[in-house]
């Protein structure tokens, strides 16, 4: 067979294909990215302030109880 262009020079400019894992992962990543985002908008992000919900709601319970300690 023969591996020559029309212009009679050998094609050795082209890097070899990408491989079908590596698309697949590019692809699936790309989905994992893409939900991580959309439940980001959906959830509304953070609230108020800087703390995250967990600590936030921490902080609540304190101011409710009166700080006792």
């Amino acid at each position: 067979m023969n591996d020559r262009k029309a212009g009679g020079a050998p094609d050795r400019a082209s890097p070899p294909p990408m491989p079908r894992w590596f698309k697949a992962s590019l692809v699936f990543a790309g989905v994992v990215v893409l939900l991580f985002v959309a439940m980001g908008a959906l959830v509304g992000g953070e609230e108020e302030g800087s703390a995250s919900g967990r600590a936030a709601g921490a902080a609540a319970a304190v101011q409710e109880r009166g700080d006792a300690r």
